[in-house]
């Protein structure tokens, strides 16, 4: 449980950091900077985006460092020295291009901080935690989305931009002290103990037909050695198969044959749906921090308390990530995607009925958005532990394809990048088609793009739909 609550607190200081700043950069971007009112909504989407973008380049270099890392919690610490440098620079920055380098080193340590979070957490837990730990990661995440744009846009109002940082660095300080005390075991034996194998073999039949078995660990294989790929094959003796059997045993260790698995993990269409969900749920969730405290200034004449405010019903509704994530460990995560995706459909095309400044008009805008966040809830949990379960599937159907240490570092960091993409295209989508369009088309949009991924999940998600008389 130690290592879950670092894993969630990590996950929390990074979603807090991302978000204690969102209702009020509109407004440092003229104090501070000296843009323009103007262009206010550009720059604040572009920032959103350099986040987004950074994070989409630095996943994939996480997810081979937490695999080259013989512990986890190395990739780990290395990405909360990234964000501490990020938090500096945000809060001592006075023009836009110090603001943007914060932004991107604050991107690097987000891809850096979840792929090596979660690959820690589903290291630690077995399948049938699965669905909890991921929905104590999501909570994490959801928690730091609740207070923290509500603490930014208070702390800023009444105190000053700086002021805003101060909860900011005592949480990295206890996240320090958190990540350096985790003690993990090796995670070569820890996934070889929950799979029975480490190794594979190449198992050569009579007609020289070759198929990939698993084996048991090599310490046990009296007289095996481990061969390079240039190695010549050798007989082999195995009390476990036939004497006509020759089996040879082989590393991934040249640099095509660790590139190869990343290919491989990505075949897989139940992974590849999940990881087209998880940039669509994202897009639509980071939609609004573009354009939501625009829009409450805009239309009710919110300032950044106000702006704060109103995320409280966007985040609320994700308090509930644990009781979801029991739901997926008992009932799959199929259906709970897939109800999330067709509710939230609705819920952003109803937001275009928000137009005027009342109390009617306000309640109904906190009641939308606190629907449309309760249908992300059902899919955000459930689609990550989805990452982990189609990783896990496919081992099992295909023992060793993904080598000793397994595929999940290397699913995660896919995971995150489309994660990263959703960061990047949600505020850029929503600022430029509000700006062009109007609110209206904007909340038109993303309730089409939401039903458009009911389909493929309910097809795909948690594995495929088998018809009677249709294989799969």
């Amino acid at each position: 449980m130690f290592i879950i609550a670092g894993c969630t607190l990590a996950i929390f200081t990074d979603s807090f950091l991302y978000g204690i700043v969102v209702p009020v950069f509109p407004f440092i971007l003229v104090e501070r900077a000296g843009i323009a009112p103007s262009n206010v909504g550009p720059w604040t989407s572009a920032l959103l985006a350099c986040y987004a973008g950074t994070s989409l380049i630095v996943c994939p270099i996480a997810g081979y460092m937490t695999d080259y890392f013989s512990l986890r919690r190395t990739t780990f610490v290395i990405g909360l020295a990234a964000q501490a440098s990020a938090t500096v620079l945000l809060c001592t920055g006075s023009s836009i291009a110090i603001l943007t380098l914060g932004r991107i080193l604050q991107g690097a340590s987000s891809a850096i901080t979840w792929t090596a979070g979660l690959t820690l957490a589903s290291d630690t837990v077995g399948k049938d935690e699965i669905g909890r730990t991921m929905g104590f990661c999501s909570l994490g995440m959801s928690l730091a989305m609740f207070v923290s744009p509500l603490v930014g846009g208070v702390l800023f109002e009444h105190s000053g931009y700086n002021s805003v940082f101060g909860p900011a660095f005592v949480l990295l300080s206890v996240d320090i002290i958190w990540r350096l005390t985790i003690i993990e075991g090796d995670v070569t034996t820890q996934r070889t103990s929950s799979r029975g194998q480490g190794y594979w073999t190449f198992a050569y039949g009579d007609h020289g037909t070759p198929s990939i078995i698993p084996s048991p660990l090599w310490q046990e294989v009296p007289g095996l050695e481990l061969l390079s790929p240039r190695n010549q094959e050798f007989g082999l003796e195995n009390p476990f198969q036939s004497e006509n059997i020759t089996l040879v045993t082989q590393q991934l260790s040249h640099t095509g044959q660790r590139i190869r698995p990343w290919i491989i993990i990505l075949r897989d269409i139940r992974l590849q749906v999940a990881l087209w969900a998880s940039l669509v749920q994202v897009t639509l969730t980071t939609s609004l921090d573009a354009v939501l405290p625009l829009f409450v200034h805009r239309v009710f004449s919110w300032g950044p308390q106000g702006a704060g405010l109103i995320f409280i019903p966007v985040v609320a509704p994700s308090l509930l990530a644990v009781c979801i994530g029991k739901l997926t460990d008992k009932f799959g995560p199929k259906w709970l995607v897939s109800v999330g995706f067709l509710a939230a459909v609705p819920a952003y095309i109803l937001l275009r009925l928000v137009k005027d400044d009342n109390v009617g008009q306000a309640i109904l805008l906190c009641f939308l958005l606190s629907l449309l966040s309760t249908a992300m809830t059902f899919v955000c949990g459930p689609l990550m532990a989805e990452i982990t379960l189609a990783v896990e599937a496919r081992e099992r159907s295909h023992p060793g394809i993904s080598g000793p240490r397994g595929a999940i570092a290397r699913a995660h960091a896919f995971y995150f990048v489309f994660v990263s993409g959703g960061l990047l295209v949600g505020p850029l989508w929503a600022g430029m088609v509000e700006k062009v369009a109007g609110w209206e088309t904007m909340t038109c949009t993303f309730g089409l793009f939401s039903g458009l991924m009911v389909i493929p999940t309910s097809l795909f998600t948690g594995g495929v739909i088998k018809l009677r008389g249709f294989t799969s």
